[in-house]
Formats: structure tokens, sequence, C-alpha cells
């Protein structure tokens, strides 16, 4: 034999849980009508809802144009900032070389120096050897031509 099993709520019960959960029936026209009152907005506030959207719209539209030609200028001007910043770059490169061309000239003259240094210095060296060996020479001319002076400035001063 079967056993039936018995639900865990009484039939009771689940009535009660029945009529709580679906709505009554005897909602009347009036109720309903009102209800879906309050659901959808009147006529005459929806027209002035949709004519400020329109112009929202329009606001919409015309602060977009505005932004575009915000974005234009703004493109041009970072155009002509590359322009500038491009000539900035052409005279820096012009500039930096020409300056190692000033560099290079420099160095070469530098080189050039470094090169006739020793011929420099030998004819240095000549000319203090050779003024070094008429050294005796050269004082005794000195030496003649003060004594020179100091006869003739003897001769004077008898002659007075």
């Amino acid at each position: 034999m079967l056993k039936t099993v018995q639900p865990p709520f009484s039939h009771k019960y689940y009535k009660s849980l029945e009529t709580f959960s679906t709505p009554p029936m005897n909602i009347s026209h009036k109720n309903n009508k009102s209800f879906k009152k309050f659901s959808t907005p009147p006529m005459n506030i929806s027209h002035k809802y949709y004519k400020s959207l329109k112009i929202q719209h329009a606001t919409y539209e015309h602060l977009l144009q505005i932004l575009q030609v915000a974005q234009e200028i703004q493109h041009a001007t970072y155009e002509h900032l590359l322009q500038i910043i491009q000539v900035v770059q052409e005279i820096q490169h012009a500039t930096y070389e020409h300056l190692q061309q000033i560099l290079q000239v420099a160095q070469e003259i530098q080189h050039a120096t470094y090169e006739h240094l020793p011929q420099i210095l030998q004819v240095v060296q000549e000319f203090q050897h050779a003024t070094y060996e008429h050294l005796p020479q050269i004082l005794q001319v000195a030496q003649e031509i003060q004594h020179a002076t100091y006869e003739h400035l003897a001769q004077m001063l008898h002659v007075v």
C-alpha cells in the first residue's frame, strides 16, 4: 500500500498564502483608472516635457557645434605649434651644424699649431742661442758706447 505524503503545510495555511500572494479580484474600475493615471503622466505634462526635451536637444546640438569649432581651433593651434617647433628644430640643427664646422676649423688650427710648435720652439731656441753667443759682443759694444759717451762728457766739461 502506498503511503500518501502529507504536505508540510496544511490546506488552510496554503489557502491563506494563496490569497495573500494574489491581489483581490474586486479592484474597481475607478481604482484601476486612478492607477493608470498615476503610472502615465497627463498629456499636458508630457507635451511640456517633450517640448523641453526638444529645447535640450537643440542646446545639445549647439554645444556640439561650439565644441567642434573649439576642437578645430585647438587642432589648428596644435598644427601651428608643430610648424613653429619644426622651424626651431631646423634652426637648432643648422646652428649645430655650423658650430660643428666652427669647431672643426678650430681643431684644424690647433692641430696645425701643434704640428708647427716644434718648429716655432726651434726658432726661439736658435734666437736665444744666437743672442747668448753674441751677448759678449753686444756687451762690448755697449761698454764702448758708454766709454765714448763718458769721454765725450769729460771733454765737454773741460771746455766749459
